[in-house]
């Protein structure tokens, strides 16, 4: 969730640290919007694994096995933010 809050505080970080060229367009609102996902799906994650819940606890795991991986990584072979992209992969396994 403190990744999703700092890209909402200062989308700019994605430059700085993943060295990217200069936003182009609306892509700094995009960072936004992106670290404002990662912000809900934080909190619902948190909340489902106090729950303790198994169901949630199973399908929060094949979302970050497959769906995650199904997504981003041809988006990050795209070219888009794929250092960004790339590393939400690798950290949500």
């Amino acid at each position: 969730m403190a990744i999703g809050a700092i890209l909402i505080a200062w989308p700019g970080v994605i430059q700085t640290v993943f060295r990217e060229p200069p936003f182009a367009g609306h892509e700094q609102a995009l960072m936004r919007v992106i670290g404002l996902t990662v912000v809900v799906i934080g909190w619902l994650y948190l909340f489902g694994g106090r729950s303790g819940a198994r169901q949630f606890i199973v399908a929060s795991v094949i979302d970050r096995l497959v769906f995650v991986p199904a997504v981003l990584v041809p988006v990050a072979i795209a070219g888009v933010f794929p250092r960004l992209f790339l590393t939400f992969t690798i950290e949500g396994r």
